[in-house]
């Protein structure tokens, strides 16, 4: 128990940290839940460097994942247990304010709680796999980016339909 910054990589097993800190220094870090029994909850905060893949490996079924991502890059997410040829969503709290994730396998089954306010999504796979958890207010830009949407002014209205011209209103 306890908690461990990584630089390189780390396979979290039963004497392992509970939680695992990637900061700027850290390049190419996998982290790899795959030992059992596994800790029951694995928290994994990324605030910088670069995650090559962060993985539920052959993580027990009580494992529940708690991940936060403020900076920094991770190249892959997969949540999803693959032991004995089964594929078993691990529970998972997700909340992304910033960074870039380039690819999403799997969330895992996501916790109510879960959030995504900001960081930049490179695969339309990352953006599917948060799109539902996209914070109150907030849409992807065109380079993936999770912005504010701006609010749309409407001209007019025909019944439930609004129009932002009225050359659109018209044609309707």
């Amino acid at each position: 128990s306890g908690s461990t910054s990584v630089t390189k990589s780390i396979k979290v097993g039963e004497s392992s940290p509970t939680t695992i800190n990637v900061k700027d220094s850290a390049e190419a870090a996998e982290i790899v839940v795959s030992l059992n029994p596994a800790p029951n909850t694995c928290n994994v905060n990324i605030s910088g460097g670069t995650v090559k893949k962060i993985s539920a490996g052959t993580a027990n079924k009580d494992t529940v994942f708690n991940l936060n991502v403020s900076a920094g890059t991770v190249e892959d997410v997969d949540l999803t247990c693959h032991a004995n040829g089964n594929d078993t969503p691990r529970a998972t709290t997700v909340n992304i304010t910033g960074g870039t994730i380039k690819e999403i396998t799997s969330l895992g089954a996501v916790q109510e709680g879960s959030s995504v306010a900001g960081g930049t999504f490179e695969s339309e796979a990352a953006k599917a796999a948060v799109n539902g958890i996209l914070s109150e207010g907030k849409v992807f830009d065109e380079n993936g980016t999770v912005v504010t949407e701006t609010p749309k002014n409407y001209v007019a209205q025909i019944g439930e339909t609004k129009y932002e011209t009225l050359a659109a209103a018209i044609e309707a």
